[in-house]
């Protein structure tokens, strides 16, 4: 037995919709219910590209920092331990850019040496992960004869000291 199908398809140009989409393509629209004397366009734009953007924190867990990899937990409570874990983690990087952030804004000198290849490179908003990059190599040292232990850090670069006085966090710890 041979079943033979035939189908027809026709194709109708919409000119009118594809003339509104190369009109807006690469567009964006802000709209805005504050007085122009208050706000303009270019002040718009600005405030519109320094908006908080809740979906680089929830992009966080997946990518390096914290590095989520699809595991298998069955009880309740270890998921829920994971995800509050996750979500203090996720804080603890939000809070440190934003402190960076906020001091390089009062200060007038970017910070430079944190993007790999290009030690020149200098930015006054840094990401969380690359100040914590800044830290590699950095090594804890124990000694101890017994009754006294002693540690020591690898001494810090000028860089790794800045971004501690970012953030205000002593040298000492």
């Amino acid at each position: 037995m041979v079943t033979t199908t035939r189908r027809q398809l026709t194709i109708e140009r919409q000119t009118e919709a594809i003339e509104t989409f190369n009109r807006l393509a690469g567009w964006r629209l802000y709209v805005t219910n504050a007085p122009t004397g208050r706000l303009d366009l270019s002040g718009a734009v600005a405030c519109y590209r320094e908006q908080w953007q809740p979906e680089r924190g929830f992009h966080r867990p997946k990518g390096v920092p914290l590095a989520v990899r699809p595991l298998l937990l069955r009880s309740d409570r270890r998921i829920g331990g994971l995800l509050c874990i996750l979500v203090i983690a996720l804080r603890a990087l939000t809070l440190l850019e934003f402190m960076a952030r906020r001091s390089l804004e009062q200060q007038p000198e970017p910070l430079q040496g944190l993007y790999a290849g290009n030690p020149k490179r200098a930015t006054s908003r840094p990401t969380a992960e690359r100040l914590l990059k800044a830290f590699d190599g950095i090594t804890l040292y124990r000694l101890s004869d017994g009754n006294t232990t002693w540690y020591e850090v690898t001494p810090l670069s000028a860089k790794q000291r800045r971004i501690l006085g970012l953030v205000g966090v002593p040298e000492s710890v």
